[in-house]
């Protein structure tokens, strides 16, 4: 069996973390990239969430892994940038598909009795099942996870929330402010070279005390130039769990989907 593609019971299946692999992207974002567009996967079946662990140099902690069946891989791959990293897995993908098909043994229907046909029923239906009671009994733990942890980790940046609804980079803060969901703030002063006078440095910050406080997040960048008074710059993102909610206190709706480059580690 190829590394690309594994069995779950009967059916060949991959998973994010081998496509943001082979794509050469983050997995955080490919993940994001599912979540946002799960209706479109679930009409090829269920898409199954599995918490796997993984070692970090803090140690080993949890991360949520995307299982996909081969027509939710192929419509995954359908929503990634065409470049020649992705093509050339794509192939890889296709063919690793094509192989597991190929060695799959053939069934002889003429030797299956009736015995056998009910046999395969009641397995089928107790499979089913167990793994009903399963899904039960994992719910609340699902919901706490996709509610406490997912939003608090998958971010993007308030353009890209912007551009979901059809707006500028300018009117998405702008938008924003009017709403008073957001605010400029003033962090300190530099002289403008360009200017040739000094010009104040604004960030940007969530209104405090309010229902959409809680769907932004400050992110450090430690990477970027620091401030003038030698403090680190801040950016303010939006948690993706949100940006539905973001755009329907705002009066709009998504007009488009999360690209795959808008994640921000």
């Amino acid at each position: 069996m190829s590394d690309l593609v594994m069995v779950s019971g009967a059916t060949a299946v991959t998973n994010s973390l081998v496509i943001a692999e082979g794509t050469g992207s983050q997995h955080r974002a490919v993940i994001q990239l599912v979540r946002n567009n799960l209706a479109d996967f679930e009409e090829f079946g269920g898409v199954a969430f599995e918490m796997r662990p993984f070692d970090t140099a803090g140690g080993v902690q949890e991360r949520t892994v995307a299982v996909l069946n081969e027509q939710q891989a192929t419509l995954l791959m359908t929503y990634l940038r065409n470049t020649e990293v992705v093509r050339d897995f794509k192939k890889r993908l296709v063919r690793a598909f094509y192989e597991f098909a190929s060695a799959r043994p053939r069934l002889d229907v003429e030797s299956v009795t009736r015995g056998d046909l009910a046999r395969m029923v009641l397995a089928a239906e107790e499979e089913k099942a167990v793994l009903a009671a399963a899904l039960e009994s994992a719910a609340p733990a699902i919901a706490y996870h996709d509610r406490h942890i997912a939003e608090s980790s998958d971010l993007t940046l308030i353009e890209d929330w912007g551009r979901l609804v059809g707006l500028t980079k300018k009117q998405s803060f702008d938008t924003l402010v009017e709403r008073n969901i957001i605010f400029r703030k003033t962090i300190g002063s530099r002289w403008s070279a360009k200017a040739q006078r000094v010009v104040e440095e604004h960030e940007y910050r969530a209104r405090a005390g309010r229902a959409t406080t809680d769907w932004f997040e400050l992110r450090p960048q430690h990477n970027a130039p620091r401030l003038h008074n030698g403090q680190v710059r801040q950016t303010l993102m939006v948690k993706v769990f949100y940006v539905d909610q973001l755009a329907a206190k705002c009066g709009l709706s998504r007009t488009a989907t999360l690209s795959i480059d808008s994640e921000v580690a």
